[in-house]
């Protein structure tokens, strides 16, 4: 079992934790692939059988809150990274290596092996197809959802819809490499100027989103969910992790997810109950 330096647990920050796994989150892995997992769910649902126009209000906050969660754990743990290897060129080798292995195989055998397994067109028009080309292009960010003749009779004809994503992700990783060179990322305070420039920037951009819309999430959206997780682990000994902040947290967030123009609170919200869960495998045995 984990010796922790600490007695008092409503006093155990996310630093603390951090510190006594040796820098690691014990939590994230399992957060990752069981976002992953729901996210592939909801693209599941939306391919075969639809996008809603709106999703029951009551259901909605469940769905907007995946991605953002995401978004945040990729920008806590991101910065981790980049903290530790303090070199630009090292930590873009980390994020190329960790991405695009799986992404190559990934579309690789959709395009060669499950679209011309679920074609409608003769395989070697398939094959031949300008289409089947171009979707190679998923590898490096330009984004094509359709292969020649897949999923023809699904109300979307999309293949591997989770790829929009891409560009947001390839968005942070971006921004995070420029305040790596530009010294910004090991300048607390004036990082924290820049966050805050940039949820500025998001609170001008968010009035003209479409509020009605499951959609509203959009990119710009996405990469402040992913400044302010980067944030957190910049001041992890300021971010006190309990169970009691965690649902003051959830509740925010259900309702910033309700009503649509609360959503940068429930960005916010969002973010602690994404670190909470992050942390809180180990936390719990030190209360026990």
């Amino acid at each position: 079992m984990v010796q922790y330096p600490f007695k008092d647990f409503f006093n155990v920050t996310a630093a603390d934790i951090l510190k006594a796994n040796k820098g690691v989150a014990p939590g994230f892995e399992l957060l990752r692939v069981l976002l992953a997992m729901a996210i592939l769910v909801c693209h599941m649902y939306e391919i075969c059988y639809g996008v809603p126009r709106s999703y029951l209000a009551w259901v909605r906050p469940f769905r907007l809150i995946l991605l953002p969660m995401f978004f945040c754990l990729s920008g806590f743990l991101i910065t981790g990274s980049a903290l530790r290897v303090k070199s630009l060129k090292v930590f873009m080798t980390f994020r190329l290596l960790r991405i695009l292995p799986a992404l190559l195989v990934e579309v690789t055998l959709s395009a060669i092996v499950l679209g011309a397994i679920l074609t409608d067109y003769p395989l070697l028009d398939y094959y031949t197809h300008k289409g089947f080309y171009t979707y190679f292009g998923n590898i490096i960010g330009l984004i094509q959802f359709q292969l020649p003749g897949v999923f023809m009779t699904n109300p979307l004809h999309t293949v591997n819809r989770n790829l929009w994503t891409l560009v947001p992700e390839y968005y942070c990783y971006g921004i995070m490499a420029a305040m790596m060179l530009l010294g910004i990322f090991y300048r607390r305070n004036v990082y924290l100027a820049m966050v805050v420039i940039a949820g500025v920037a998001f609170l001008l951009w968010f009035p003209a989103a479409s509020l009605g819309s499951i959609r509203l999430l959009h990119a710009p959206a996405l990469i402040f969910c992913c400044l302010f997780g980067s944030l957190t682990f910049v001041y992890a000994e300021y971010i006190p992790i309990h169970w009691t902040f965690f649902l003051a947290s959830l509740g925010l967030a259900y309702l910033g997810f309700y009503f649509l123009p609360l959503v940068p609170l429930a960005i916010l919200a969002t973010t602690y109950c994404t670190i909470y869960l992050g942390m809180i495998h180990h936390a719990k045995r030190h209360q026990q």
